[in-house]
């Protein structure tokens, strides 16, 4: 389970990535689309916590990403669009 509640995120400059988010994600196949700068990379890094939101709650699995963020790395696995070779 995936949920979000009123989940914002503001970059340096005033840039609003994300506005006040509540979605509930239950045991589906679920995809973000978007047009570009629309925020989908911006939710996903908060939910894999890569990134930390400027305000709001999400949780994922039913660890919160503040308080757990260790449990949710263990449950998630995150695939770069572009896989690089290691030299």
């Amino acid at each position: 389970m995936l949920s979000t509640e009123n989940l914002s995120k503001t970059y340096k400059g005033g840039v609003k990535a994300l506005d006040s988010v509540s979605l509930t994600v239950d045991k589906r196949l679920v995809a973000f689309i978007g047009r570009n700068g629309a925020g989908k990379t911006t939710l996903l890094r908060i939910l894999s916590t890569q990134l930390k939101p400027s305000s709001g709650t999400a949780n994922v699995a039913g660890y919160d990403i503040l308080k757990q963020p260790d449990q949710i790395r263990r449950k998630i696995v995150s695939i770069p669009q572009e896989l690089r070779r290691l030299v």
